[in-house]
């Protein structure tokens, strides 16, 4: 019994000093970060999405409505767009946006936002033509899409099958993103290669409270 006691007693001895090395090593290691961080603009209000064109201009959306363009180190004074009819509030506004795999061909990008109807608040996601640092002629896709103050998504990504996809919120209703028949909580995919028939597909993830993140692969094609 001794012996056990003893050999129980160096194992834990042993584990410790390990465990002990290790977390060491890991402080010691936080100490030696190798990054730095460059402030590229300022006076921005609430930046939520960031895309890169082909050239690699940067453009991001800022949830009061604008689009603004960031090229060769110097942010555009002038916005790419103003979203005139936006409801931003506490997490709504301008929010998601994608561009074309086919963009170097036909300069298309997307954008979802929120807007006032009804003395409700809903969701649309509308296609621009990115010309001259501008985003110009808006066609809209979708809209009348479920939204609230809280829980109303949204991200725009391309998948390999070249089809848009589009997150939703609840809307603060989460007993919705459990039914098929809404577009609560769910992640649509829309058909954007037909430009007079839109074939909307709603996908069977359900159950979302609020999907502020997509992610996939997309190809953009020459």
């Amino acid at each position: 019994m001794t012996n056990r006691r003893y050999l129980i007693a160096i194992a834990f001895i042993t584990a410790f000093a390990f465990v002990s090395s290790f977390t060491f090593k890991n402080n010691s290691d936080e100490t030696s970060v190798f990054f730095k961080i460059d402030t590229l603009a300022t006076n921005l209000t609430v930046p939520w999405q960031i895309t890169f064109l082909p050239d690699r201009t940067m453009l991001f959306t800022e949830r009061p409505g604008q689009v603004r363009l960031y090229r060769n180190g110097k942010l555009n004074e002038k916005p790419a767009l103003q979203v005139n009819d936006i409801k931003a509030e506490t997490k709504t506004g301008l929010l998601g946006m994608v561009i074309h795999p086919a963009f170097n061909h036909n300069h298309f990008i997307y954008i979802a936002h929120n807007y006032g109807e009804n003395n409700r608040l809903w969701l649309r996601v509308v296609r621009y033509e990115f010309k001259n640092d501008s985003l110009i002629n808006p066609r809209t896709l979708i809209e009348q899409i479920p939204a609230a103050r809280n829980h109303t998504g949204c991200r725009l990504i391309f998948g390999p099958d070249q089809k848009l996809y589009i997150s939703t919120g609840d809307a603060d209703q989460p007993i919705l993103a459990q039914d098929l028949k809404t577009f609560n909580g769910k992640i649509l995919r829309l058909n954007e290669t037909d430009p007079f028939r839109q074939i909307i597909h709603l996908l069977r993830t359900i159950r979302h409270i609020k999907k502020s993140g997509l992610t996939g692969t997309a190809i953009l094609r020459a």
